[in-house]
Order: C-alpha cells, then sequence, then structure tokens
C-alpha cells in the first residue's frame, strides 16, 4: 500500500514505525530524522516538554502494528527535485508491505486506526487542529488542557442557555430524533459581540467540557477555494468544535470577496456552512465582533441555530470574577464592594472581562483589601488606552482624510 506524502496518514506513518521498529531485523534500520513535535501544552514542566520528533528517514524498516504483526516499510524518494514558491521540493512516498496471510484490507486498517489514535480526545485535553490547505488535510498543531467551564464568567442565564442547548443536542435522543426526520446531525453556533468578551475563552472551555478538538478554519486563505472548504468540512476529525473567526472579513453585504486573489465564493461558503453530506454530529461556531456586518442568509435558520451575545462586561460578571479569583469566606461581600466600587468609577464607561482579567493578573498576589485598594488603576488604565488609541486615530485621518474611525456593537442576541 502505497502512501503519499499528501496523505495524512504518511507522518503519521512514519513516526508510528520510528517508535515500534524492530532494530535487529535484516537490513538494519539506519537512517533516521527529526521534525518539529507537536507543542504539548497541557504540561507546565519546562522539562518534559517535546521540541522534536524522531521519524524514519530513507531505506527499507520492519516495525511491528498495534495487533503484533510484523510489517515492512519502505521510504523512498520520487523523482527530481521541483521548484516551488518555497524553494526546492523532492518528492517523498511510504510504501507498506504486509507478508500473506495479512492482505490490503489490513493495512487499510493499520492507516484507519493510525488517525483514529491520533484524532482520539482524552478526559480534560484536547487538539488544535488547522486545516492544511495546500496539502487538503488536517494537521494538529498543538496539545491543551481544557480550561474549567466555570472559569469563563459569562451572564449565567446565557452560559445555562448554550450548555443546556448543546447537552440536548449531543444526548442520543436528539441524534435519533434527527436521523429519523433526514436533518443534518450538525449545529451551528453564532458568538457576536465586543472584543476582549471571552469568546476564545469559551470555546476553549467547551472543547474541555464536552471531550471535543478544536478545528480552526481560515476560509480567508489567499488559496482556499470552494473546492478546498467542501474538503475541509467532509474531513474533520470525528468529535470536534470547528471554528470560523472573524467571518464579518470574508464577504461585504452585497456578497463581495473581501479578500484579495481569493477563489472562494459566497455560494461555496453558504453550501460549506449547511453541512452538505456532514451528519457525523459536528458542532460549528461563527465569531464575529460585528453581526450587522454580515449577510442575513449567512446566519439563517438551519446555517446557524443559536445566536450567542458577548457583551461589555456586567455588575454580575464583575462579581463572578472576583469570587473566581477570590473564593473565601468573605467573597460575597468583597464581590459586591469591587461591582459598585468599579461601576461608581466607570461614570458610565464600559470594559470588557478581558481589562478586568489584566486587573486580577496584575493583583495575584495581593490580598482582598489590597486588590480593591487598586481599583482605581483599572480606570487609569482605562484612560491610558483611551488616550493612546485618539493618538493613533488622530494620526490615521491626517495620513488619510478619508479614513475614519469607529465601529458597531451588536445589541441583542437571539436564538434561531
Amino acid at each position: 500500500m502505497e502512501l503519499s506524502s499528501s496523505a495524512k496518514c504518511y507522518g503519521l506513518a512514519k513516526t508510528y514505525i520510528y517508535q515500534s521498529l524492530i532494530h535487529d531485523a535484516e537490513p538494519r534500520p539506519r537512517s533516521f530524522c527529526v521534525e518539529q513535535a507537536i507543542r504539548d501544552a497541557t504540561s507546565v514542566d519546562e522539562k518534559k516538554l517535546c521540541r522534536v520528533l524522531g521519524t524514519i528517514g530513507l531505506g527499507l524498516f520492519s516495525f511491528v502494528d498495534y495487533n503484533g504483526n510484523v510489517l515492512r516499510a519502505l521510504h523512498q524518494v520520487i523523482g527530481e527535485p521541483v521548484g516551488t514558491n518555497y524553494g526546492a521540493v523532492q518528492y517523498t512516498n511510504l510504501i507498506l508491505f504486509a507478508q500473506y496471510p495479512l492482505n490490503g484490507n489490513h493495512l487499510a486498517d493499520f492507516c484507519d486506526e493510525l488517525i483514529k489514535r491520533s484524532e482520539a480526545t482524552e478526559e480534560g485535553k484536547f487538539s488544535i487542529y488547522k486545516f492544511d490547505v495546500c496539502r487538503q488535510y488536517w494537521s494538529d498543531t498543538v496539545r491543551c488542557k481544557g480550561r474549567p467551564i466555570d472559569s469563563v464568567i459569562l451572564r449565567q442565564d446565557i452560559k445555562d442557555k448554550l450548555l443546556s442547548d448543546l447537552e440536548r443536542f449531543l444526548s442520543p435522543k436528539t441524534k435519533a430524533y434527527y436521523e429519523s426526520h433526514g436533518i443534518p446531525y450538525r449545529r451551528s453556533y453564532l458568538f457576536y459581540g465586543v472584543p476582549g468578551a471571552g469568546k476564545t475563552s469559551l470555546i476553549q472551555a467547551l472543547a474541555g467540557k464536552f471531550e471535543r478538538n478544536l478545528c480552526f478554519l481560515q476560509p480567508t486563505h489567499p488559496k482556499m477555494t470552494d473546492d478546498s472548504l467542501y474538503t475541509a468540512i467532509q474531513t474533520i476529525p470525528v468529535k470536534s468544535i470547528v471554528v470560523l473567526e472573524d467571518v464579518d472579513s470574508l464577504f461585504t453585504k452585497d456578497r463581495k470577496c473581501k479578500v484579495n486573489e481569493s477563489a472562494l465564493t459566497f455560494s461555496g461558503l453558504l453550501n460549506a456552512l449547511d453541512g452538505v453530506g456532514d451528519s457525523s454530529g459536528q458542532i460549528y461556531i461563527l465569531s464575529t465582533n460585528l453581526r450587522d456586518n454580515l449577510d442575513p442568509a449567512l446566519i439563517r435558520n438551519g446555517r446557524v441555530d443559536l445566536h450567542v451575545e458577548f457583551t461589555y462586561a456586567t455588575k454580575e460578571q464583575m462579581k463572578g470574577m472576583w469570587k473566581s479569583f477570590y473564593p473565601g469566606e468573605n467573597s460575597e461581600q468583597h464581590s459586591n464592594t469591587f461591582a459598585d466600587t468599579l461601576s461608581t468609577l466607570l461614570e458610565g464607561r464600559v470594559i470588557a472581562t478581558a481589562g478586568l482579567q489584566h486587573f486580577f493578573v496584575r493583583n495575584m498576589r495581593s490580598s482582598p483589601e489590597e486588590a480593591l485598594a487598586d481599583v482605581p488603576s483599572i480606570i487609569a488604565d482605562l484612560d491610558e488606552r483611551s488616550t493612546t488609541s485618539a493618538i493613533a486615530a488622530t494620526e490615521a485621518i491626517v495620513e488619510d482624510p478619508s479614513n475614519t474611525a469607529g465601529g458597531e456593537v451588536a445589541e441583542v442576541g437571539e436564538e434561531s
């Protein structure tokens, strides 16, 4: 069985063979190489971090598969070097051999098991995948530890609504209902609202809670086409949350593409979101800061099932963040004092939860009393950032008088 270098299981097989070599077999393995390892962010121990990954080099290798069967692999160069935009490339392939009574089905099962194990999830951990547009497959880039869902401070009614919707969707009864009515078994959400309000944090927490990998899809890639986007949707790793960030940066309201030299069409994007042929229980999350800039067809019923709004920090969130960072017997009283004091000092201005997190991190070694005394520093930070933004905006207008600063914020969330 031949594995081309563009196949997803090609790299997985090279690594597995290296780890499962029969070193005393003839001919003895002599050629090895290293590749950049998938970053494991689940460990904080610097000594345990692996920066390189051993793989086989060129030549003939004997190894043992998952069932203890002895297989052989020939890793070889094909043809002459070829010039590309990234320099000269020499193409390779990997040929797997199985001795009778094993056959091609056994080799295919071995490759399938490679992919299954690479996409498997563990409790409290998940992998982050990005779609390789050039090679047309999902590559995992980092292994992460799931963030506790309670550490994401949102309005409680919004969080409860989202979690209950996901739990209901992932139940066996819902799957059976979708199948019996011929509805593609998938669920889509639109996360919209102000920057720094917790969209990315919530996505990471959902991945950990529901034991799902994260797949970041970048339709704005200049080489993305309708066909490659369709391939991406059809080959999403199982049990994943697919994230399309800043979807407002793709097309204008009159459906003109905003990305230079992009071959992706608006209809191609809609077909991808419709999940044609995808009924594997995938979850899609579209994120944007400007929901009003989206074409209504992009977020109509059936393409987006639930709209989740992210606002500036409310008093409820201020209290919740205090309790999260300063739990204790006086936490309730201190949280009320914190929220009241900050609301008074803001004088009608707004702040994102990212700004509050910055405050708590800065006071990580402060006592509750010391942190309360430091609340005016939040206002000082806002004033400093406002001054910096005003200077930058003025300089931009001087350079280009037609340029204007400003933005829109979506006001209400809704369910479709």
